[in-house]
């Protein structure tokens, strides 16, 4: 009856013991935002002005 008393008391000590460890954290990878579509004008007209449009002219290239 002892032995299965210590036994839970180590069980219990232990698992505190893991609870209370450090979690590794991994960076968090950064991806690229996606595209946005250019408005509907710069796609009729095709022209690239970056003052105006900057996805525009990133579409276009």
């Amino acid at each position: 009856m002892r032995n299965i008393f210590v036994f839970i008391l180590v069980a219990f000590m232990i698992s505190i013991i893991v609870a209370e460890k450090p979690r590794e954290v991994r960076p968090v990878v950064q991806t690229r935002p996606p595209r946005a579509a250019p408005d509907i004008d710069c796609l009729m007209t095709g022209t690239c002005d970056p003052d105006k449009d900057p996805d525009c002219c990133r579409y276009w290239g």
